[in-house]
């Protein structure tokens, strides 16, 4: 199979197409071969070497979306988000095919596209974590929510509107960011390059 990864750390000339041998999956695992990978700044970190866990030669990939083509536990032919510690000390997201836990292959809803689907595990999971452990949110609750137009904060933001947050107020330095997020119906939007939180 084809798979990105890099032999040193460095900038992005360092990513190199490399053919490795097939994965194979174990009992209570599958192997998905990938649709769409994303990108997140902790892939450009690990390939920084500023993640001490992830030395070279190594596989990036912290998300993605595929189809299992082989394992048990989940059907062959089933569409599957890839969540877990993929690229942190084992292969990432970025090769033709991975091995993943069954509790890492999670079902795509069909309104999902392949590469919205590869984007959402990362950020959702950050997200949801944050409201149910961080800030405990109960139906009612009035939210602030920084950082619109980052992932988890948009993330974040469309969790708390769905379990029943009264108030989502968000903030961000930018004002093209605070406009996209006013299109987006984020009725509180505090443009900090204009105003005073």
């Amino acid at each position: 199979m084809r798979a990105v990864r890099f032999d040193e750390y460095g900038d992005y000339d360092v990513l190199r197409v490399v053919d490795l041998p097939d994965p194979q999956p174990r009992p209570g695992e599958v192997l998905v071969r990938v649709r769409a990978a994303a990108v997140n700044p902790f892939d450009n970190s690990a390939r920084r070497g500023a993640i001490p866990q992830v030395t070279p030669p190594s596989t990036p990939g912290n998300e993605g979306v595929g189809v299992v083509v082989a394992g048990d536990g989940v059907p062959i032919g089933t569409r599957v988000m890839l969540a877990g510690s993929f690229g942190f000390g084992r292969p990432g997201t970025w090769p033709e095919y991975v091995v993943a836990a069954l509790s890492e292959a999670i079902p795509v809803p069909e309104t999902l596209s392949d590469v919205e689907a590869a984007a959402v595990p990362v950020a959702y999971q950050a997200a949801q974590l944050a409201l149910v452990l961080g800030c405990s949110l109960t139906p009612g609750m009035t939210l602030l929510i920084p950082g619109v137009g980052g992932s988890v904060a948009n993330a974040a933001i469309q969790l708390a509107r769905a379990q029943g947050a009264g108030r989502v107020i968000t903030s961000t330095g930018r004002t093209d960011k605070a406009e996209r997020a006013a299109e987006m119906g984020y009725a509180d939007v505090v443009d900090l390059s204009r105003e005073s939180l």
